[in-house]
Parts: structure tokens; C-alpha cells; sequence
């Protein structure tokens, strides 16, 4: 199925900038997908906040959308510290005295609200960006925008991400809006549709993992030559438990003493968002040949690396997807709600394989070495490939579905 008619698409995405590759891969899964489904003369304009310049994907025009509204309204409040429910509606009562306090002002008003009427759809796509820690940050620009695209009668699509853990106030409002404001969305793990108590149809996978058009099926061939891991020492959450990553650096030892292979650390985001260099030195210090790959802005340096590479042991839920993507397997390491909210279901992206999710909160390094090396000896390929395939089938029919609710007339043409 395809469009003879062009189609203008707003992406919403509400990142801003940390250099992450799995943000950059999703961004182009989608298109790719949107562009499968409505034929090459479908374009882009994307309210995504980026502060990388060499990201300029062709046929994608990159705004700040609302972000340059909610944004100053937002911050101005927050100088008073009220409850953060209060913070909300503050500022949304300050946009009118915002609109009005500058020309400027006036001009980022209109062409904002230009992209929203002139569009002919709305896809909100993502990782993780309305998890708890995030949700105050993206969720009222993404509110706004979805309001402003219903008022011109604009159909909204949430993509398959992330949603949880959310507070109580926070999900009430999440399946509000869904309810009443979206024709449809998915979700990419099983916490996720009971935490939005979503139907079954609405479980799907990752959208990079799924996406089978920029990343092909792979096979991997010949025995790795070292061990990736990922950690993301200094990371965007907290800091760590000194514990977890003694805890964590004593599973790599194990794991490569038995392998008798070296450790590469890949890096999934830039060092002002996730620096991996703390990690590095404290493996080095266990007297493990370690080598810190450098930082790339392209997520097919990853595979590359996984496809040479025994598997990953990582933090990054998109570092272990780039390396599946190579044939490799994927060990998740968790700590907290919102990895265990990541991971709840992550042997759905195995092919069902038993994967060993280490939590590093209270664990046994010995025991964790043990089963990770058991999974790693025993990981079956084509079982991978199998499960890549039926979620690439499953994200097509998604991306359908949306193409069958645009083709349909609107009762109001």
C-alpha cells in the first residue's frame, strides 16, 4: 500500500542532544518506516531538540517545536519551586503572556503552530523519554503539541517505546491522554501495556530492532575475538553504588578468565550524557586488557564492533540491541526501577533463549558470571533471527495500520 498523494508527517521527539546513537536510530527507523509505508515523496519536519550538527538526515527538517515554548514558561516557574502538578499548569497559563511579551515570540507561535496545521499526521517516537525521571521535562511539550494537532483535527500516533515507571499522577495522565487523544499507539514491553493496560495487539518490539530496512538480518560467522561491555559509569540517573561497580567489574573478570578473551568498552552516547571512562580505569584496575573504543556518531560502528565481538554484557538497552542486530548476544545489566522496568521482558528479544538479566543490587558475582557464560556458550542464532524477522513483520503492519487511518477520508473534507 501506497500513497499517490503527498504526505507531510510531524515527529515528535522529545531528546535534546546528548549525542545518543540509539536515539539517532530510532529517529531513522522510523522514517524509513513511515517512508516504506507511504512511498518516498512522504516528508519530514521533526520537533526535536539537537544540539549535534552533523546529524542532518536527508529529507528531515529539524525544529524545536514546542520545547521553544513550554521551555521558558516552564523554567520561570520553576524559580518559585512549586509542586511539580502546579508547575504545569503555570506555565501553560504563562504561554498567552509569552506569546505577547515578544515579536519574536510571536514568530516561534506561529510557525509552531504552521507545522501542526499543516501536517497530516503527528508520530510521537522514543526510547524512554516519558519514564518518571523525564516525564516533567518532555511530557508538557508533547501534551501541547498533541492538543494543538487534534484542534486542527490532525491524527496523533504514539509509537512503541518506553512508558514506565511512572508515578501514579503521571500514568493516570499518560492512559488520559491516550484515551482521548491519540488513534493509536504500541508499546515495546510487557510492564509497559499492564502499566497502560494496553490490549495485546499493542505489544510489539523496539522500533531499531525491528526495523529491518536499515538494519538487514546479519549472521554471524566466526568465533569473537573479545568481550563488549557497556556500563555507563557516569551516567544521566545517579551515581553509583560504589558496591555495584565493584560488583559489576568482578562479573567481567570472570566472565573474560573463563573466555580468555580482552574487553572492549563501547560507548552508546556522548561524555556529557553517559561517560564510560570511570568504568574503564576501574576494569584496568583489575588487571584486565581493556581497550575504550571511541565515541562514533554512527550506530553501524557498533554492530560492526558486535559482529567481531563474543557478545556484550551492557547497561544500554540499545547497546544490546546494535549488537543483536549482529548475530551476538546480549547480556542486560539493571539496577533499579527503571532498568528493571527496561529488562522486565527483554527474552521476548532473544527468541525466548532464558537470557540472565543481572541486577547488581545485593548480587552474586560468582553466580552472575556463571549463568552469563552459560548463555553466551549456549545462545542459538537462529532463534534470534527467527524473533527479528516476526517483529520486523509485526512493526510493518504497525506502520500499515497507520497508513490505513490516513487513507481513509475525514468526515470533516
Amino acid at each position: 500500500m501506497k500513497f499517490t498523494k503527498h504526505k507531510t508527517v510531524l515527529l515528535v521527539g522529545s531528546y535534546a542532544g546528548q549525542d545518543s546513537l540509539g536515539d539517532k536510530g530510532l529517529l531513522l527507523s522510523v522514517a524509513s518506516q513511515l517512508r516504506r509505508a507511504f512511498g518516498d515523496e512522504v516528508e519530514f519536519v521533526a520537533h526535536v531538540v539537537s544540539t549535534e550538527t552533523n546529524f542532518t538526515p536527508a529529507g528531515i527538517k529539524f525544529k524545536q517545536g514546542a520545547w521553544r515554548i513550554i521551555g521558558p514558561c516552564l523554567h520561570a516557574v520553576r524559580l518559585f519551586q512549586f509542586w511539580p502538578s502546579l508547575e504545569y499548569l503555570l506555565a501553560i497559563f504563562l504561554i498567552p503572556a509569552w506569546w505577547v511579551y515578544k515579536k519574536r515570540n510571536r514568530s516561534i507561535w506561529n510557525e509552531f503552530t504552521q507545522d501542526c496545521r499543516e501536517c497530516d499526521m503527528l508520530y510521537f517516537y522514543g526510547g524512554t523519554q516519558l519514564s518518571s525521571q523525564w516525564f516533567a521535562l518532555n511530557f508538557p511539550p508533547t501534551l501541547l503539541t498533541v492538543l494543538l494537532c487534534k484542534f486542527y483535527r490532525k491524527p496523533v500516533f504514539f509509537g512503541p517505546q518506553q512508558y514506565g515507571p511512572l508515578t501514579a499522577s503521571q500514568a493516570r495522565l499518560l492512559r488520559w491522554t491516550l484515551r482521548y487523544l491519540v488513534k493509536d499507539f504500541r508499546v515495546r514491553n510487557t510492564s509497559c501495556q499492564r502499566l497502560l493496560r494496553a490490549t495485546d495487539e499493542k505489544l510489539t518490539l523496539d522500533e531499531i530492532y525491528s526495523c529491518d530496512i536499515n538494519y538487514p538480518i546479519l549472521r554471524a560467522t566466526a568465533r569473537g575475538e573479545y568481550l563488549l561491555v557497556n556500563f555507563r559509569g557516569i551516567n544521566f540517573l545517579s551515581d553509583y553504588d560504589p558496591q555495584e561497580i565493584c560488583s559489576f567489574c568482578e562479573i567481567i573478570k570472570l566472565v573474560t578468565d573463563k573466555l580468555l578473551l580482552p574487553v572492549k568498552i563501547v560507548q552508546m552516547s556522548g561524555a556529557s550524557f553517559c561517560d564510560d571512562t570511570e568504568i574503564a580505569n576501574k576494569l584496568l584496575q583489575y588487571g584486565l586488557d581493556v581497550e575504550l573504543l571511541p565515541h562514533t556518531h554512527d550506530e553501524n560502528d557498533i554492530i560492526e564492533s558486535a559482529r567481531n565481538a563474543v557478545g556484550v554484557i551492557s547497561m544500554s538497552f540499545h547497546g544490546c540491541v546494535l549488537t543483536m542486530l549482529a548475530g551476538r548476544p546480549a547480556v542486560p545489566v539493571s539496577s533499579g526501577d527503571y532498568y528493571h522496568h527496561k529488562y522486565a521482558d527483554f527474552d521476548r528479544y532473544t527468541g525466548d533463549q532464558h537470557v540472565p538479566v543481572v541486577s547488581l543490587r545485593n548480587c552474586n558475582p560468582r553466580l552472575e558470571s556463571e549463568r552469563i557464560f552459560s548463555y553466551l556458550d549456549r545462545f542459538c542464532q537462529e532463534s534470534l533471527i527467527r524473533r527479528r524477522n516476526e517483529a520486523s513483520r509485526n512493526l510493518r503492519s504497525w506502520y500499515l495500520n497507520i497508513a490505513s487511518h490516513l487513507e481513509k477520508p475525514s468526515p470533516h473534507d
